[in-house]
């Protein structure tokens, strides 16, 4: 009896996404053990560096170093395409004063998920299908009114079917909007990002272009409105930078951060950084 390649069923395709998840799962505690350690020996580099009554940070632990880097290495060949990994091992180089392969790594990290999806690829069908979906109401429509006397009969049967139609436009637009989130990272994940990028990159074209997507996302999050605006100020571009920056501080007024909290300080030295160079840029 000849033996053939076994078919491929439900059963292994639910343990293909068992296994996935598990990846994933094990791939983003690992990246967080490694963000860990690195925050750890950080920490103590500093410490150190106070007891020596030094102002400058020594090199950091070799030994920490070596794990955290093994550490991503794992998490890497467990998954891929996430870009958990290569931006963990970013932080650990800048962390290290390799500042180039860190922004090596860190742009390919964004690779694997910036620019986000969009519908674009899909415009072109969805206004064959939209056309489509015109064409069979004008055609029902027609031939309600020559079926109905009534003037009723031709308007409510078109437009239980205009409701029908936009109601499932709505759904797929709703299960379009839930596929792009889930091919992203989180937002937390997203705003370090643009932190690093704003910290080794000299264009922060990359790092305006995230942050804008973040505040559109969710416009109520101060620390996207703050990057936001030092990304614009950056660059340069005040008159567009003011605004962001604005908005963080009445963020923090609207949440009810607490006056010691040093976001506060932060935050209000960009303002008044920005209307300084409003103003010399108008006397120049």
């Amino acid at each position: 009896q000849q033996q053939g390649r076994r078919p491929v069923t439900l059963g292994d395709e639910e343990d293909e996404d068992v296994e996935q998840e598990l990846a994933t799962a094990l791939c983003g505690g690992l990246c967080a053990h490694a963000e860990m350690l690195l925050h750890k020996a950080d920490t103590e580099r500093d410490e150190a560096a106070t007891a020596a009554g030094s102002s400058e940070p020594g090199p950091l632990d070799p030994a920490a170093a070596a794990q955290i880097e093994a550490l991503c290495t794992q998490a890497a060949s467990l998954q891929p395409r996430s870009p958990q990994p290569g931006q963990a091992l970013a932080s650990l180089r800048v962390e290290q004063g390799r500042s180039e392969e860190a922004l090596i790594v860190l742009h390919a990290s964004v690779a694997l998920w910036w620019p986000p999806k969009s519908g674009s690829d899909d415009e072109e069908g969805d206004e064959d299908e939209e056309a489509s979906w015109e064409e069979l109401e004008a055609q029902e429509a027609m031939e309600a009114a020559a079926a109905l006397p009534s003037s009723s009969g031709p308007t409510s049967v078109s437009t239980s079917r205009q409701k029908a139609v936009e109601q499932d436009a709505m759904d797929m637009d709703a299960e379009d909007d839930e596929d792009d989130q889930d091919n992203q990272p989180s937002y937390e994940f997203r705003v370090e990002c643009a932190k690093l990028l704003l910290e080794l990159e000299e264009d922060n074209q990359l790092a305006v272009d995230i942050l804008v997507h973040l505040v559109q996302e969710d416009d109520s999050n101060a620390e996207a409105q703050h990057l936001l605006g030092l990304a614009l100020y950056s660059s340069h571009r005040y008159d567009e930078s003011l605004d962001p920056s604005l908005r963080s501080v009445t963020l923090l007024q609207q949440q009810r951060v607490p006056q010691d909290d040093d976001r506060w300080e932060v935050y209000q030295e960009l303002v008044t950084a920005i209307r300084e160079a409003m103003g010399q840029e108008a006397a120049a």
